[in-house]
């Protein structure tokens, strides 16, 4: 028989609380989802009964639709299985369900087989994935890639156009700031990274690349320090690793004493917003100096410090796609040396390379990978 609910006044814990119960035409009350929603109403806001009524008719709906199925579903939810969570899920997509809504049930569910669990109605705990196929997950993905990333991809060209015009007369310092700004565009550093202490110490640098002439051409990776003092480490290419090896044992070592980024010798560096002012400041320059057309001169406007970031690891996915024939995987090896911790933000970079150098296969493994997410 198909599950109603109704709400009643309950006594509980020293306060009146709203909440409601689940029954069917016969006045049978359902156990386990009456108790649950009980415990929701306890959560809730004194006299507020909008969360309740949320989880009272996901609950209702599921429960109706495993109970009304026939072959498809257990009409019990203590049997429910991981492909049947999923197609009821696709039942709601299928109805045409907002995301919001859909994600509604899904925390409904997970709270409601969290509770059974605990209070004994289920022998077993219940740990579904959740995962429903959607259209506008992945429209979402390409759309937050087109918007958050690509919009911020600085190209070599125009990089180059800023890199031209830092603001300074002084050798050292015009080669410092082109040094800071290509450890951005080439290590993906954050501004706050390039001054954060050990990051770019001369002797800790020396030991990473010694001065060892026949393994200057191998493949090499520098250590950097970033968020919550997790260290990471990123590929350096053969340009950025000459402009270091100039610094650590050529004509630009007599500049420096303890760290790469100095005011003067021996003098570090202390600011968080070296890197964004001379980001600003040397855009600034550019556009002074040059006729840039309405369109592109807004993106040098748009373009901050951190713009150098999401173009390395933009770069760092072709890297990954044609280094010996693909030999990392982007899935992988971004994580590791950008430091996302969130799966969803590789997605974003391996969506907006693929964009934008027309990957095809890689856009339609990335569709199957974000058509099924978790919401």
């Amino acid at each position: 028989m198909e599950l109603k609910y109704g709400f009643t006044k309950v006594f509980c814990g020293g306060r009146n609380l709203t909440t409601a119960v689940l029954y069917n035409e016969g006045f049978t009350y359902h156990k386990a989802g009456s108790h649950f929603l009980l415990e929701v109403a306890k959560k809730s806001r004194a006299g507020s009964k909008s969360t309740v009524k949320g989880r009272a008719s996901d609950l209702a709906r599921y429960l109706n639709v495993i109970g009304s199925s026939g072959h498809l579903y257990s009409a019990d939810y203590r049997k429910i299985t991981e492909s049947q969570m999923n197609t009821y899920l696709m039942v709601l997509v299928n109805n045409n369900l907002q995301d919001v809504s859909i994600n509604r049930h899904i925390s409904t569910l997970s709270e409601f087989y969290s509770f059974a669990f605990k209070q004994g109605y289920i022998d077993e705990p219940k740990e579904f994935s959740y995962s429903v196929k959607t259209q506008s997950a992945r429209l979402q993905l390409v759309d937050k890639a087109t918007s958050t990333i690509l919009s911020q991809y600085i190209r070599e060209e125009d990089f180059n156009n800023i890199l031209a015009h830092i603001p300074t007369k002084d050798t050292f310092k015009r080669f410092r700031d082109e040094m800071a700004l290509k450890v951005g565009y080439f290590l993906g550093v954050r501004t706050h990274e390039l001054v954060k202490y050990g990051n770019f110490d001369i002797e800790s640098l020396k030991e990473q690349f010694p001065s060892d002439k026949y393994g200057f051409y191998e493949e090499a990776f520098i250590k950097i320090t970033g968020k919550g003092y997790k260290r990471r480490s990123v590929p350096i290419c053969m340009e950025l690793k000459k402009d270091l090896f100039r610094f650590l044992y050529g004509d630009l070592s007599k500049y420096v004493e303890r760290n790469l980024f100095e005011k003067s010798k021996g003098v570090p560096m202390t600011s968080a917003s070296y890197g964004t002012k001379l980001f600003r400041y040397s855009v600034d320059e550019y556009l002074s100096k040059n006729i840039v057309p309405a369109k592109l001169r807004d993106s040098y406007n748009r373009w901050v410090f951190h713009s150098l970031r999401h173009t390395c690891a933009t770069n760092l996915v072709t890297y990954c796609e044609d280094m010996d024939m693909g030999r990392y995987d982007p899935m992988l090896s971004l994580p590791q040396w950008m430091g996302h911790e969130d799966d969803d933000t590789t997605k974003l970079y391996i969506c907006a390379e693929a964009l934008l150098f027309k990957r095809l296969e890689a856009i339609k493994k990335l569709d199957s990978m974000s058509t099924y997410v978790r919401l």
